[in-house]
């Protein structure tokens, strides 16, 4: 009996013992030796146009780096400062010595137009409107046409410039210096596609947007519709909904909306007699 756990007890120190070199081996292998020291570097551009893969091999210097201890975080430090149209750095280690960096693009959610705007009352902001309603049907409003869009990711970094179409909310926006890296406060920029969804799910066509200076927000669509972005955006928006189903009910046709205040203003167009 005694044998038997003498064995049994042996055979544990044994297996910890055995236990114990294999780790320290294992972790030499990976932290002190050269096995595992990048020698190679791939890059791949995943929705990635500002950069291209010669540009950021001279910007990466992770050469003799353990491949399964290379930053991310670093790494993206010292590239998005320079090309801040990068969102994300995914890091493939290839055994034994081949790192995979894998740069991920920011996408674009929203359009910015810097234009000159100045603060107007509702009369004067419908007699503008008034003008683009009376453009003929194949004419596109004045503030489309300008090439200057500025394009923003959902963490509201101004990432890129463009003069191409884009298949996105396009906003005539009141900060003129507006620019390339320049970060736009995070919770406006979901409200603003918070607020492009809905008019989306309500049918309400979009022919202009404005964003003044103020926060306040003028949406030319069948109808004019203001919104205050210093405040509660979903309750306005839930007001909007109740308003043109009421609308819809009593078979009436609004001139605007204006969402600024706890009760809103609309005003109706006359009824036809």
């Amino acid at each position: 009996m005694f044998s038997k756990r003498f064995k049994r007890k042996s055979s544990k120190k044994l297996l910890i013992f055995t236990t114990f070199i294999a780790i320290l081996i294992l972790t030499f292998l990976v932290f002190g030796s050269n096995l595992f020291k990048v020698n190679t570097v791939d890059i791949t551009l995943n929705k990635i146009n500002c950069v291209g893969i010669k540009e950021l091999k001279a910007e990466v210097q992770i050469d003799n780096q353990n491949i399964f201890f290379v930053s991310a975080r670093k790494i993206l430090e010292n590239t998005q400062n320079k090309y801040p149209c990068i969102k994300q750095l995914l890091v493939h280690p290839m055994v034994p010595n081949k790192v995979n960096l894998e740069f991920v693009g920011r996408e674009a959610v929203l359009s910015f137009r810097p234009t000159q705007l100045e603060e107007a009352s509702v009369s004067a902001i419908l007699s503008q409107f008034q003008k683009i309603s009376t453009q003929s049907a194949q004419a596109t409003p004045s503030a489309a046409q300008s090439p200057n869009q500025f394009l923003v990711d959902s963490d509201g970094v101004v990432f890129a410039q463009t003069f191409e179409t884009q298949y996105i909310p396009s906003i005539l926006f009141w900060d003129m210096n507006l620019k390339i890296g320049t970060k736009l406060e995070h919770k406006q920029v979901a409200d603003l596609v918070n607020i492009f969804d809905k008019l989306k799910v309500l049918s309400l066509p979009i022919l202009e947007v404005r964003i003044y200076s103020s926060g306040n927000m003028l949406v030319h669509s069948s109808s004019i519709i203001i919104f205050n972005l210093n405040k509660d955006v979903q309750n306005q928006l839930a007001a909007l909904q109740l308003i043109l189903d009421k609308a819809k009910i009593d078979e009436e046709i609004m001139v605007f909306i204006d969402l600024r205040f706890d009760k809103p203003v609309v005003k109706y167009a006359p009824r036809s007699k």
